[in-house]
């Protein structure tokens, strides 16, 4: 039986000088090389990385494809990067949006909302001056606009007490 290093590398399609050592033996469905270590099935260009230094990346890092070659298992295509940096390098929608510095009308992303998420405070400002128009509108129109009660003087709490009413919001009539 031959050592695992030398059915590892037989496995490799070394090509040219510069180009990506490529994975010929079996394949995931998303394309990464696969090797098989004592019984353990292992992706390939990690199992290339332990040959090469020795040890595994340590716990929360990962490999990364500078090459963007999954099959490749040419170490120096790879980097040690948290899996948070692997990510946003990658082609993903979230990796494409967190690349992008301005909305589709072309403003700045200037502002970040609580959960983290950016926005354009210029759309933000036209979408509110627009929303508010069709609101003032349908006001006008019919006098009132359909949306949920948030507060109704007539109903008791729990402990039969009538709630507070003194607030302008909680008030009956126009405004």
């Amino acid at each position: 039986m031959k050592p695992m290093e030398a059915r590892f590398w037989e496995k490799v399609d070394f090509g040219d000088v510069v180009s990506c050592w490529e994975w010929t033996a079996g394949k995931t469905t998303t394309g990464y090389g696969m090797f098989k270590i004592d019984g353990e099935r292992r992706r390939a260009h990690r199992v290339a990385w332990l040959l090469t230094y020795g040890q595994w990346p340590r716990k929360g890092m990962t490999i990364d494809h500078l090459c963007r070659n999954r099959a490749c298992v040419r170490v120096d295509h790879m980097e040690i990067v948290s899996q948070g940096v692997n990510a946003l390098r990658g082609v993903g929608p979230c990796a494409i949006n967190a690349r992008k510095g301005v909305c589709l009308k072309g403003h700045p992303y200037d502002a970040v909302k609580i959960n983290g998420g950016r926005f354009c405070t210029a759309c933000r400002r036209e979408y509110t001056r627009e929303h508010m128009r069709r609101y003032r509108k349908m006001k006008k129109l019919t006098g009132r606009v359909d949306r949920a009660a948030t507060h109704s003087v007539e109903t008791t709490s729990p402990d039969g007490q009538v709630p507070n009413t003194s607030h302008p919001a909680c008030q009956p009539g126009d405004k």
